[in-house]
């Protein structure tokens, strides 16, 4: 199994309603694209320094699901619309998860 952890800072003119629409909008996507095993994101809750401000945590089965994952058009709109505007950094990991 494929653990995917993503954080992303949002620039500093970005509004509480812009973060969670990019919160709502990545909630959305495991009902649309098929193969992935677990999802979570979430907003900072402000109770650490210098954290991002959006981080979401998937599992997939394997690295073809992760990569048909971001390839999927539900994905590149997501990404396109709502990502796109108001990132300013992230960054992003995989790892193996033991007992896939």
């Amino acid at each position: 199994m494929i653990c995917h952890v993503w954080g992303m800072r949002m620039k500093p003119e970005s509004t509480a309603e812009q973060r969670q629409a990019v919160v709502d909008g990545m909630s959305c996507l495991p009902q649309e694209i098929p193969g992935i095993r677990s999802f979570s994101c979430g907003a900072d809750l402000g109770l650490g320094g210098d954290n991002a401000d959006v981080v979401l945590i998937a599992h997939f089965d394997d690295e073809e699901s992760w990569r048909a994952y971001l390839a999927h058009p539900a994905h590149e709109k997501f990404a396109d619309e709502l990502v796109v505007p108001v990132y300013s950094s992230g960054a992003a990991i995989q790892f193996a998860v033991d007992g896939s």
